[in-house]
């Protein structure tokens, strides 16, 4: 649990003056322990009565306590960015700052619940900056305290070096600090992180500035891992990375020593990695101990229980409706009942705090998806496939050289290997959207391909509504088209919402509706889990499962892999070749190229 202190008396002062509930002496112990990037928290000791001010007794102290720790105190947006070091004095620098939201703030809510020590260091993942700088030393940069330590070793080498022997016993302690945080590791430590988040050796001693946004991000990432912060918050971590990535992601938080927390719509993630669950349920959190697949059990099993006292009481107001009742009459007195129950139960156990006045039970809400895709009629074998393929872009060398691959009706394929192979580049050669350099695209010619990928979304009309985007396409009543849009989740209310006005999950759904509308006879998929939650994730694998026709999937998603039963092919060495094996053979594989321990955690 988090730890809180109320502020002491001494502390007005400058209260009234930072308009900040800022105590001078323990330093903010009510409010800040949970933004310390840098700093550590004193105790609770009496300042001098001098011609300090306040604020400059706080400043002055002998502690590495930072200006930006007060940030989040002040302001409901914020950040927790390091504030410039300029003329400007503490108090303006928050006074003045105006920021947006960071993930710690968002995420405060929930934090009293988590076993966080009162003194952490917490850590948002904003990209950084394109610039210069090589990658690793991006990563490297984050461990301010490494940096000083390095700063303060160098300056105190100087002194001796000129011959003041005073620093000697403060080199001494700088090495011992430096010795204790394990600095003489760290590079090594930072290019396995990035290494295992797909950077090559070439890549990590890349700038900054050369990469895209997505690896960027990649490099946030390692930043965050790198410096191990108390508390980790990561927002669909999962996202964004390749399998190879999400793989060694998976592996390594296995390994995690502290507190983490995580949004994540990837159920084999979150089963291999979390030890608890919080579930946001008609705006209120609930807690699990155990894994996704525990809390799953868990929830169905509550949900019949609350499904059955719901019926219970809807009996019960049945006969008191019955016995000349009105319905007002006959909630009140279920109410009453309810109270009674309530309070007889607190005689029980005392020490329970007040419960708030029951009310009557609502019928526990049923969130299910069924997707599905019409089954294709049977065409003779090979139906799709690529022969004596070379491609490459202009300018660059080739990804594919002589390139044979089939498939028939029965096909089960996904794709894999690390970003940057080609993987949605093959993609495209089947779907005839590249043009191969050497070599040719065979299909059968009554075959119909059907094709998703993110971009999909993006090329949608964005001023129909979803429901007249599929009345147009393929010339259906209003209401059909509604109906098949309600098969792949989207709610009633997005149907007549203009396509720009929805999110990136709802128009993915749009995008499914489309494609079982053209009934293809080959799915090919690209990342088709990004913008997906966990039940249409499920329903996504069911609907491949009972689909007749043939499936090329490209996808991060552990679970939607291995639940349709894919056969893998890997992109390796400008060719394409089948695993022998299956997915956790794959997982042995990447980890063991990494030079990792495959960890052994049994799922609970």
């Amino acid at each position: 649990m988090l730890m809180t202190h109320q502020p002491c008396m001494r502390c007005c002062a400058l209260t009234r003056l930072c308009v900040l509930p800022v105590c001078v002496t323990c330093v903010c112990y009510l409010y800040l322990p949970v933004y310390l990037p840098v700093c550590t928290c004193v105790t609770c000791t009496e300042v001098h009565a001098d011609d300090t001010p306040a604020v400059h007794a706080v400043l002055r102290a002998d502690t590495p306590v930072c200006v930006t720790c007060v940030l989040p105190v002040y302001l409901p947006v914020c950040t927790c960015a390091e504030v410039h070091a300029d003329d400007t004095p503490a108090v303006h620098a928050v006074l003045r700052a105006d920021t947006p939201v960071c993930v710690t703030c968002v995420y405060l809510p929930v934090l009293p619940v988590l076993p966080v020590s009162p003194v952490c260091t917490c850590v948002t993942c904003a990209e950084v900056h394109a610039d210069d700088t090589p990658a690793v030393h991006a990563v490297l940069r984050a461990d301010t305290q490494r940096l000083r330590l390095l700063e303060e070793e160098r300056h105190l080498q100087r002194l001796l070096d000129s011959g003041d022997d005073s620093a000697a016993q403060r080199l001494e302690k700088v090495y011992e600090e430096l010795r204790a945080i394990g600095a003489a590791a760290a590079e090594a430590k930072a290019r396995r992180i990035l290494a295992g988040l797909g950077f090559t050796p070439e890549m990590q001693n890349r700038a900054t500035r050369k990469f895209s946004g997505g690896w960027r991000m990649r490099v946030s990432l390692a930043r965050a891992l790198f410096l191990e912060p108390t508390l980790l918050l990561l927002d669909e971590p999962t996202n964004h990375l390749d399998l190879n990535a999400v793989i060694w992601l998976n592996n390594y938080l296995q390994g995690w020593k502290k507190t983490l927390l995580v949004v994540s719509h990837d159920q084999g993630f979150l089963d291999d990695v979390c030890t608890d669950i919080i579930h946001l349920d008609s705006q209120r959190l609930h807690y699990y101990r155990g894994n996704y697949m525990t809390f799953k059990k868990m929830y169905q099993q509550k949900q019949k229980e609350l499904m059955k006292q719901f019926e219970k009481q809807e009996k019960k107001l049945r006969d008191l409706k019955a016995g000349g009742k009105s319905t007002k009459q006959a909630e009140k007195q279920t109410k009453e009942a309810l109270t009674r129950k309530q309070q007889k139960c607190r005689r029980r156990a005392p020490s329970e705090a007040a419960a708030e006045a029951p009310e009557l039970l609502r019928r526990p809400r049923e969130y299910s998806v069924r997707f599905t895709f019409p089954n294709p009629p049977p065409l003779s074998p090979p139906i799709l496939g690529l022969h004596g393929v070379d491609f490459g872009y202009e300018g660059q060398e080739l990804l594919f050289r002589n390139l044979d691959f089939g498939i028939d009706m029965e096909s089960r394929v996904c794709i894999v290997g690390p970003n940057g192979v080609g993987k949605s580049t093959l993609l495209q050669l089947l779907t005839g959207a590249l043009t191969p350099l050497r070599g040719q695209m065979r299909r059968n010619h009554r075959l119909k391909v059907g094709f998703f990928n993110q971009q999909a979304a993006e090329q949608l009309r964005l001023e129909e509504t979803a429901a007249e985007f599929l009345q147009r396409s393929f010339n259906l009543a209003h209401q059909d088209a509604r109906r098949c849009l309600g098969r792949f989740g989207l709610e009633g209310h997005a149907h007549t919402l203009q396509i720009a006005k929805l999110s990136g999950g709802q128009k993915a759904r749009v995008v499914f509706a489309e494609l079982a509308c053209r009934e293809p006879d080959v799915l090919i998929l690209d990342e088709p889990t990004n913008n997906l939650d966990i039940e249409s994730i499920d329903a996504l694998a069911d609907a491949i499962n009972e689909y007749k026709g043939a499936v090329i999937v490209v996808s991060h998603d552990a679970r939607l892999i291995t639940e349709t039963g894919c056969q893998l092919w890997v992109v390796e060495e400008q060719g394409l070749s089948q695993i022998d094996g299956d997915f956790h053979d794959y997982k042995r594989e990447v980890l063991e190229a990494l030079g990792e321990v495959v960890a052994a955690r049994p799922r609970e």
